[in-house]
């Protein structure tokens, strides 16, 4: 085979594996409105403490640096929580100030 042949099949297998891969995030970025809310029963949100109701305002998800969602948003996701949304209001202990 030769270098020129060889080139051609690595980048063609790049692109080939590159592509699916960014399809299938996309899909899965794309419909983060479908999530349910956290469930404060599960395995996840038990062990990180988490509370639908933050009792102060400075510790909350809209001011933690992991909350995805607009400035104003009142649901947000958390790559905490994947598959699910997390209440702007609530809190859990990986809580960290946006920088």
């Amino acid at each position: 085979m030769s270098n020129l042949n060889r080139r051609k099949f690595l980048s063609f297998l790049s692109v080939s594996t590159t592509i699916p891969t960014l399809a299938i995030f996309s899909q899965s970025t794309a419909f983060a409105t479908d999530f349910p809310m956290v469930d404060e029963m599960s395995v996840q949100a038990v062990a990180l403490k988490y509370l639908s109701l933050s009792e102060t305002d400075s510790h909350s998800c809209s001011t933690c640096a992991l909350f995805q969602g607009d400035a104003d948003a009142k649901i947000g996701t958390c790559p905490l929580f994947n598959g699910s949304r997390v209440s702007a209001n609530a809190v859990c202990v990986a809580w960290a100030p946006k920088g």
